[in-house]
């Protein structure tokens, strides 16, 4: 195998015999490439605007075909603390198209543009409009969205997206407007299913729903006889459930606080209700203690991996979690979440304390 690199170098040089004046013929492979290099489509700022304002006019009209069209082959989005693949939003995007929903409308302000040779940045402040839709009332909102293009096959495309609540909204002010205006992020509205078929034929005691929003949960088992305590950091969420349950004659307690820094006691409630909730190992940690002995905690979100790209658990992490309780259900399965109100996976736990 050796002599394969000499016998190469043999067939590229000169086959004249030695002291002999023939010039040595070209060996076409020893040469340099002399191919171009691809050239970069040049671009100013007022094109990077309008390729900008037309690829967020793609999504808001779900226009799949200049979506797809639009985004590099490493595109990603982050929002809310969260990345967004391609095919979350894609799938996100054919639910609007299947419930026929209308298109939303959006205009921009404040509009920036970084640009160098090979990468331009947009940067714009946008007033967001949702129609009303399917008993959802319109709503607005104002949201950052930063647009990063490069040039992936002599085209200038999105390789990222990110997008923050903009003007005064903060994450606070952000669910309180959802809530308020009840068309942010389409959600059930509705009691979840799972909880209901935890709880089925269990005596009602003390429970606690953990980010209870408007209160969909929380109710339920108000209405089914539990002692409830809703606990969010939303006002116009709490506001809503305090509003529903009156209306209904029904006790409700509610906690306008972060569910992370609240101090929930030890040994108080027969049930705790983690439905759609980012849950960390610390907040498990702290609801466990406050469960009493013979409590159910019961728990649903998206599981980790999945398309929503939430923060949520791999399967057997939540096991490991709970390998003091008795483990009464541990799924992960492909269903409608309750958030999104698209397929992906779910998982679905629940636990006795013993």
């Amino acid at each position: 195998m050796r002599l394969l690199p000499l016998l190469f170098i043999a067939g590229c040089g000169s086959t004249a015999p030695t002291g002999s004046t023939a010039p040595t013929p070209a060996c076409p492979k020893c040469e340099p490439s002399t191919a171009s290099p691809p050239v970069t489509p040049s671009i100013d700022d007022a094109a990077v605007t309008t390729k900008s304002r037309a690829f967020l006019d793609a999504v808001d009209k779900r226009d799949l075909a200049a979506f797809k069209a639009s985004i590099a082959t490493t595109f990603g989005m982050f929002e809310l603390g969260r990345t967004r693949s391609v095919p979350w939003i894609i799938t996100g995007l054919q639910s609007a198209i299947d419930r026929k929903a209308p298109p939303n409308a959006r205009t921009c302000r404040g509009e920036t543009v970084r640009r160098s040779a090979t990468m331009a940045v947009y940067t714009g402040l946008c007033t967001e409009t949702i129609p009303a839709f399917d008993g959802a009332d319109a709503a607005s909102f104002e949201g950052w969205s930063v647009l990063v293009w490069v040039v992936e096959d002599g085209a200038w495309k999105v390789t990222h997206w990110t997008w923050a609540p903009g003007g005064e909204d903060n994450n606070i002010e952000y669910w309180d407007n959802a809530f308020a205006q009840k068309r942010h992020v389409p959600f059930k509205r509705t009691p979840n299913q799972h909880l209901i078929d935890s709880v089925k034929g269990l005596k009602p005691g003390t429970a606690i729903d953990m980010a209870m929003g408007q209160g969909r949960n929380a109710i339920y088992l108000a209405a089914q006889g539990w002692k409830t305590v809703g606990i969010d950091y939303s006002e116009e969420g709490l506001k809503i459930a305090q509003e529903t349950a009156a209306k209904q004659k029904l006790k409700l307690q509610t906690i306008l606080h972060d569910m992370e820094t609240y101090d929930y006691g030890v040994g108080k409630y027969d049930l705790v209700s983690m439905i759609y909730v980012t849950a960390t190992p610390q907040l498990i940690q702290k609801t466990k203690a406050a469960t009493k002995r013979g409590g159910y905690w019961v728990y649903e979100f998206f599981s980790k991996g999945g398309v929503m790209s939430a923060p949520g658990f791999a399967p057997g992490e939540l096991a490991k979690l709970f390998s003091d309780w008795k483990i009464v259900k541990d799924e992960v399965v492909e269903d409608i979440g309750d958030w999104g109100l698209r397929k992906s996976k779910i998982q679905r736990f629940v636990a006795r304390k013993p």
